[in-house]
């Protein structure tokens, strides 16, 4: 159960790893490798704005005046994590979500073990669950490797 939980923090990581590995010389990484989620350039924001304003903050993204109403504690958290690492909040995020996802990958199996007294049921309904459910984003990135593409069990 571990080396799952390593690995899923491992490949949760790995599009971060390879994206500032293949950074061209002169550029810098900022840490951006979420294009289809329109909001996370959002999220960037609070994870900064809550280290100025506090975790409740007002909203930026409108024009009309507000107070202060927008509970973000979580990127609270974060920013203040990342600032603690000495890494930019967008690190600090993709670094907590490693951690996260090992932690989510022990606490599934820990629900899987409490309603299978079997060990070989467990797993069997543990990995189904994960490479099911959990892993699945990570397959898709995978499958963008033209290596990966070829191989006999991916076809």
């Amino acid at each position: 159960m571990a080396l799952c939980a390593i690995l899923a923090g491992t490949l949760h990581l790995l599009p971060v790893l390879l994206a500032r590995a293949s950074t061209p010389a002169g550029w810098q990484f900022t840490g951006n490798v979420r294009a289809t989620n329109p909001d996370f350039m959002q999220y960037r924001v609070w994870f900064r704005q809550t280290q100025t304003e506090g975790p409740i903050v007002r909203n930026v993204f409108t024009s009309e005046p507000n107070q202060p109403h927008l509970a973000l504690f979580f990127q609270y958290g974060v920013g203040a994590l990342s600032r603690m690492m000495g890494v930019a909040p967008e690190f600090g995020f993709e670094y907590l979500g490693t951690v996260l996802a090992g932690a989510f990958v022990g606490v599934l199996y820990f629900c899987v073990r409490r309603f299978f007294s079997r060990e070989h049921q467990r797993w069997w309904v543990f990995l189904a669950l994960l490479l099911g459910g959990g892993l699945g984003a990570h397959l898709k990135f995978l499958l963008r490797f033209d290596v990966i593409k070829q191989q006999s069990l991916v076809n």
